[in-house]
């Protein structure tokens, strides 16, 4: 289901436990990962070349931190705003 708040981000949500997000920027695709996550990138493999870059901390003009205990996902345009001003 594609978010009503922002056009590039999906959601695939099943129950409560598995939720999972699929962000789309210019050139990539950026998902968050569960235990099903290999479900969704195995499908998505066979439609599009793709290659996997691992955890990642920064896209273009958004950073990303991480709480992992309390299962928590951080966005910020801080460093974007700042160039920008």
């Amino acid at each position: 289901m594609r978010n009503k708040y922002d056009s590039c981000v999906y959601i695939f949500k099943r129950d409560e436990k598995f939720i999972l997000y699929l962000l789309q920027y210019v050139y990539g695709i950026l998902m968050t990962r569960n235990e099903e996550f290999g479900m969704l990138k195995e499908n998505l493999n066979g439609d599009f070349e793709m290659k996997g870059f691992g955890v990642v901390d920064v896209i273009p003009g958004m950073d990303i931190a991480r709480n992992r205990n309390m299962c928590e996902l951080f966005l910020s345009q801080y460093c974007y705003m700042k160039e920008m001003v």
